[in-house]
């Protein structure tokens, strides 16, 4: 059985993705300052997919990670696989993921997240969550049904490791990041 290790990334968020319905214009998780509607999440419940638990974080402003060459560190762990919640905006894009393990490299890899607003994957992720419309700086926009992906990196074998570095790409969005 998997023992999994949902992330907590409430102090490393930066980007506000996610907006009610009566702060829409708030959004920018895209160049037109678009955003998920927050009625597609619960804040306080663990979110399952594929038997993966994942979990939300957010501050009074900001809920996910925008790719800007940040590192995150964490309490130790050995892992085999990381899942991850997020999307690329204005694009398909991918970008490589550093995992050290006291300050030395022991894997790198590419992580694939799809554009939000595509209706199929571009690589290998799978749809997460799909939202029944976006919130864009005039309101509800209700012609398009955007796309929160699934995708994974995994390790060879089991390593240790104790932080991850981002690479720089404004156009990536992580919301959730799972360990198992």
């Amino acid at each position: 059985m998997h023992q999994f290790h949902c992330l907590n990334l409430t102090s490393f968020v930066n980007n506000r993705g996610i907006t009610k319905d009566n702060e829409y214009e708030l959004g920018s998780l895209s160049i037109g300052n678009s955003s998920f509607p927050e009625s597609g999440v619960d804040w306080e419940k663990t979110f399952w997919f594929n038997q993966i638990p994942f979990k939300f974080s957010k501050t009074d402003y900001y809920d996910n990670l925008e790719l800007i060459g940040q590192t995150i560190p964490f309490e130790e762990m050995k892992v085999r696989t990381i899942h991850f919640l997020g999307v690329s905006s204005n694009g398909d894009f991918s970008e490589e993921i550093s995992f050290y393990h006291k300050s030395k490299l022991v894997f790198k890899d590419r992580l694939y997240l799809s554009d939000f607003l595509s209706k199929k994957p571009m690589f290998s992720d799978q749809c997460a969550i799909k939202f029944e419309y976006l919130h864009s700086p005039s309101g509800r926009y209700k012609h398009v049904e955007p796309r929160l992906w699934y995708n994974t990196i995994h390790f060879d074998d089991f390593y240790h490791i104790d932080s991850i570095t981002l690479e720089d790409n404004p156009f990536i969005h992580i919301f959730a990041i799972t360990f198992s």
